[in-house]
């Protein structure tokens, strides 16, 4: 009764509790760690969700139920993608489950597949991935199983590294589509979640506004705080871009208040990203200068602080200083800023590059960021996205003396701003 409230906290609660007296029956015991993992999962208990689906997967191996595995393998990789959530057992158990399962084609085996593609796009492996999804697809139009259809489809967008955007997009409009036919509003969020950064990546602002609008009504549907998250965060980021600024702080407030609800996962990325990229237009990174001091210096240097502290000293004025921080970049290389939201490290760089005019690091970036040329400049998943690409390669050019290239680029970002209607 819970569960069919959306009260996830409330059913955790009830099925905790059970347990707790007592189940006797181990088959019974692991469907009812696999319905807290589902409630959990859903009220963004990662980690809770995760120890349920282990604890469903131990007793599945337990009594030999090759169901009852796939099943805890399919709700844990559910409960692991999100991100900032890793597991290195999520594609061992896939595989486990479906080893145990069998080749023969069924709707549990699609949802399998459809799990593994996903675990398998997450960490690297694209590939892979790709034939996983592929097979997964034609055994639910063989079955005829349209949620199952409807739910690997909903998750092509990971498959970015084999896959074209267009032919994305046009899987997540099916799913979309099947959701909505099924009334599955799960589905329906999640393939609209995709479809919002899909069109910005594509630099189709009006779908992308559209699109939202639909998300953030969804969402509050759901009432899981993940999604209501991702819909607030998305709306902050195309406000920004709008040059929206007053709403897309507060955007950013109701993002961050409900990643809040979220456990397993370190909220503060998101937020800060989203933060330092409003005071940057706003003229006030002056404000964020103690915290991205600490972050630059700690543990997470390898990641954009250290390019936004450069920035941030260019904007105050302190040339000497961020001389020095992007010389650090310079002697350290730029690889270890892969890890974690590339394309804001190189704008940061570029700001500071074309402030203090260090020919040296801009041509590094300049490299690096060629092949993004028209294209727009979108951070993470729609963390925040900075209009075009030329606009920076412009300035970079500029710095370098390389003046045609700037013009050329400089024009190639107004055309692209003013299709989109970006201010930024």
């Amino acid at each position: 009764a819970a569960m069919s409230a959306l009260a996830f906290d409330e059913a955790a609660a009830h099925l905790r509790t059970a347990l707790e007296l007592g189940i006797s029956d181990p088959r019974e015991r692991a469907e009812v760690f696999l319905k807290l993992g589902v409630a959990t999962h859903r009220g963004g208990r990662a980690g809770d969700a995760l120890g349920a689906f282990r604890s469903a997967a131990d007793l599945a191996r337990e009594l030999g139920d090759a169901e009852l595995l796939a099943k805890a393998a399919i709700g844990y990789e559910d409960a692991c993608w999100r991100p900032g959530i890793t597991d290195e057992g999520t594609i061992e158990l896939l595989e486990e489950a479906a080893v145990a399962l069998g080749d023969q084609a069924s709707e549990l085996r699609v949802r399998l597949l459809g799990g593994l593609a996903r675990a398998l796009d997450f960490k690297g492996h694209r590939e892979r991935g790709a034939i996983a999804r592929t097979s997964a697809i034609d055994m639910a139009r063989e079955l005829d199983d349209r949620a199952g259809l409807a739910t690997v489809l909903m998750r092509a967008y990971w498959s970015r590294g084999t896959t074209s955007l267009e032919e994305i997009l046009e899987m997540l409009t099916e799913a979309r589509e099947l959701a909505e036919d099924l009334g599955s509003t799960e589905i329906r969020a999640e393939a609209i979640s995709w479809r919002v950064p899909a069109f910005v990546t594509l630099a189709d602002l009006d779908s992308a506004r559209r699109e939202l609008i639909a998300l953030r009504e969804t969402a509050e549907q759901t009432a899981q705080p993940f999604v209501l998250h991702v819909a607030e965060h998305y709306a902050s980021a195309i406000a920004l871009g709008d040059g929206r600024l007053a709403e897309a702080e507060e955007h950013a407030r109701r993002s961050h208040d409900w990643s809040r609800l979220l456990t397993g996962r370190d909220p503060s990325g998101v937020h800060g990203i989203q933060m330092f990229s409003l005071r940057r237009e706003q003229g006030r990174l002056a404000e964020l200068a103690p915290v991205i001091r600490v972050l630059a210096g700690g543990a997470a240097r390898e990641g954009p602080w250290r390019p936004g502290l450069a920035s941030l000293l260019a904007e105050l004025g302190m040339e000497e200083e961020a001389g020095q921080e992007l010389a650090r970049v310079r002697a350290e290389g730029l690889d270890p800023l892969r890890q974690s939201l590339w394309l804001a490290s190189l704008t940061y760089l570029t700001d500071a590059c074309a402030a203090v005019g260090d020919e040296e690091t801009a041509a590094l970036v300049y490299r690096e960021l060629e092949p993004f040329a028209g294209a727009n400049v979108m951070i993470g998943h729609l963390v925040a996205y900075y209009g075009a690409a030329d606009r920076y390669l412009g300035m970079l050019a500029t710095t370098l003396g390389e003046w045609e290239r700037a013009e050329a680029h400089f024009e190639g970002a107004l055309e692209l701003n003013r299709r989109m209607g970006a201010s930024t």
